[in-house]
């Protein structure tokens, strides 16, 4: 158990894990990288899977529907409706971002596994996840990317530094042998 009913019966999971803001609960999903970022049919085509028997399970057994009866096609209702992000990393991480900003921040975002794809693109997705958006948030890949930026910034003079030490050593080793010839 990782968190305890508090004084009034409720779950609170911010205080049993010293997290000071709100925990935010939302259903995100990611299928494709997305390159270019006009492909955004596969990831809709995935979930395709098992998002009716998720409307039917929350319509039919759990204490709400969250997706209405009456909704025509639930991937797209999850999409316009901002209940759910389906797309590429690159949406995933705005998705994240606008709901930072709407709810004043919070201290840990939690995914709910609901089968909505099959289980390869559904790894899939925790790899997508994990590579490129956790990595947004979490700001582990800040000095990499500074790294990155300031080779790129600086290129010019590395290849020009590059350039005149191979040139050295070319002409260093022309002169030792030609020293050895001559000494022959």
């Amino acid at each position: 158990v990782i968190y305890d009913a508090g004084p009034d019966g409720t779950h609170d999971v911010t205080q049993a894990l010293g997290i000071p803001q709100v925990a935010c609960v939302k259903v995100q999903l990611v299928f494709d990288s997305g390159k270019p970022p006009s492909i955004r049919f596969r990831p809709r085509q995935n979930v395709h899977f098992g998002v009716q028997a998720f409307a039917n399970y929350f319509r039919d057994v759990a204490t709400f529907p969250i997706i209405p009866p009456d909704v025509g096609d639930p991937v797209e209702w999850l999409i316009e409706t901002g209940t759910a992000c389906i797309g590429t990393p690159d949406d995933a991480i705005a998705y994240i971002e606008r709901l930072n900003k709407g709810s004043g921040g919070f201290g840990v975002l939690c995914e709910l596994a609901q089968n909505w794809a099959d289980w390869e693109q559904t790894k899939r997705h925790y790899e997508l996840m994990a590579r490129f958006v956790h990595p947004h948030f979490q700001h582990s890949r800040d000095l990499l990317r500074g790294s990155y930026d300031y080779a790129v910034g600086h290129r010019a003079d590395f290849v020009g530094r590059a350039s005149a030490a191979i040139q050295k050593a070319i002409d260093d080793h022309a002169a030792r042998q030609g020293k050895r010839e001559a000494a022959e």
